[in-house]
């Protein structure tokens, strides 16, 4: 079974410092997650042998401002706009 991308919810907690990614089908397994800039600019990113479910990514730094969320594994991708503040 395919992940269903249109179902990938993602949103930013600011007290938390975190993204919380849900929706993700159970079979999608492994994925590389990136924060990027609207410069293209890849300011975070990490890997994860399972996304399944709910994740909660923890950032490393404060972001502000608009970034694009995209997480890939080795046949779909999905990438989506996220307002941090």
């Amino acid at each position: 079974m395919e992940a269903k991308f249109e179902d990938v919810h993602i949103a930013f907690n600011g007290l938390a410092n975190n993204i919380q990614i849900s929706g993700m089908n159970q079979d999608f397994g492994k994925a590389t997650i990136e924060l990027v800039d609207l410069s293209g600019k890849i300011v975070e990113k990490i890997k994860q042998n399972d996304i399944s479910g709910n994740f909660v990514w923890t950032l490393e730094n404060n972001y502000e401002g608009i970034y694009l969320i995209s997480i890939r594994n080795k046949k779909e991708k999905v990438v989506r706009k996220i307002f941090m503040h």
